[in-house]
């Protein structure tokens, strides 16, 4: 592809009086355009998205154990796609969202939950196929501070997604309907013909959480164990049948439960002087099915293995170096036409030195992607089969703020 963007951001700070005492805003302009480029040098197709967002939250005033925020958010998008590859009809996308988050501190105890609603509008601009729908969130959580150095969080949470552009509309028609298979076309960036939902229900997700956090001190860390259970989760289903060799996949609806957990340490081995060198050890899993017999076999497609690994990192003032290994599982969870992935160990270098000068700071920085010149293709990827993960690369680079 060749990809150009344009974008212009604003953002301000306005002290209040009264009930509120501050007001944060942000307005962000966007002009986004590419083509994807045949091998024979032909424009296949040019993908355009203009759109506005903006974000504008009010502070309120309050006790030193209080704190709350009202805001709304809203956007607008133009979405284009011309040419023989384009699947989806041009549409504009608005969407206006009213949140407030609060959180307070008793004691040894802080608590926290917020409410959001947001409408959602698609508008096609050539047909009649549109659709608008109103959405619900909230969160609660308590964070039990056990010592200065450590936490509990408890958090339930439930929240509602309305199904995007790509979900309801790839491949239908201007009056809602699937178009004929003679003309179905083919979205290259996956190598499928992708077949949307106009219909789609509201995905709603409860969720559950569980972690403890210890921040300070010589050894730190953190352990999460979630549970998910999404009603309606919106997914893109390989079905098994080939047109003129490309798969025909489907967007479907099923309920489905993750679970799972994220864990990390990391404790100091040497130090001396402005001298550092620390150990970290990580890993994370998920587990993802249906809730319905027979789905996909059971299994949620395209979700990540488990992996695990470590981190050697040596710092001074000025520099740092690191070296991280990453053991990935194989993975043979998987759904219905849905290929298995060989696990891979990954090897990253990474080195930066902190250059002074003067008001500016800069850093020149060091990056080795796969040492070990795996063969690495990601579980979640809808390209694995096709192609592989990057082997080794090297990048060298100046950043520079002023």
């Amino acid at each position: 592809i060749v990809m150009e963007q344009d974008r212009a951001d604003i953002e301000m700070s306005l002290p209040l009086g009264g009930w509120f005492e501050e007001l944060h805003g942000r307005l962000s302009s966007v002009d986004y355009q590419h083509v994807e480029v045949e091998p024979s040098g032909e424009i296949g197709t040019l993908f355009e998205q203009d759109g506005i967002e903006g974000r504008f939250v009010f502070h309120l005033a309050g006790s030193e154990n209080r704190e709350g925020v009202f805001g709304v958010h809203f956007s607008h998008r133009d979405f284009s796609a011309l040419g023989e590859e384009a699947f989806i009809p041009a549409t504009d996308i608005d969407s206006l969202a009213l949140f407030t988050l609060h959180s307070i501190d008793r004691d040894n105890m802080t608590y926290e939950f917020g409410l959001r609603g947001e409408r959602q509008s698609l508008e096609q601009i050539a047909g009649s196929c549109d659709a608008s729908d109103t959405s619900w969130s909230g969160s609660t959580s308590a964070i039990w501070r056990i010592t200065e150095q450590s936490n509990l969080l408890f958090s339930v949470a439930h929240s509602q997604r309305s199904a995007t552009v790509e979900e309801r509309f790839s491949n239908i028609n201007t009056a809602c309907g699937e178009l004929p298979s003679e003309l179905f076309i083919e979205h290259a960036a996956t190598q499928r013909i992708e077949i949307g939902m106009p219909e789609a229900g509201m995905e709603k997700s409860t969720n559950f959480e569980v972690g403890f956090r210890k921040h300070l001190g010589a050894v730190r860390g953190e352990v999460n164990l979630y549970y998910n259970d999404i009603a309606d989760y919106i997914y893109l289903d390989d079905t098994g049948i080939f047109l003129d060799e490309v798969q025909v996949s489907r967007y479907q609806q099923n309920d489905a439960l993750f679970y799972g957990m994220e864990a990390e340490v990391s404790l100091p081995l040497r130090r001396s002087g402005e001298h550092l060198t620390e150990l970290s050890l990580f890993g994370d899993y998920v587990r993802a099915k249906f809730e319905i017999a027979g789905a996909s076999d059971g299994n949620v497609p395209r979700i990540p293995p488990l992996n695990a690994g470590l981190e050697l990192r040596h710092s001074h003032v000025h520099w740092q170096t690191k070296l991280r290994w990453t053991e990935v599982r194989g993975q043979s969870d998987t759904g219905i036409n849905e290929s298995r992935t060989k696990g891979y160990s990954l090897l990253n270098y990474y080195a930066d030195y902190h250059i002074p000068t003067g008001n500016a700071e800069a850093l020149l920085f060091l990056k080795v992607n796969n040492l070990l010149d795996e063969e690495i293709r990601h579980h979640s990827s809808l390209l694995k089969d096709l192609a592989p993960a990057p082997g080794r690369s090297f990048e060298i680079g100046l950043r520079v703020e002023f």
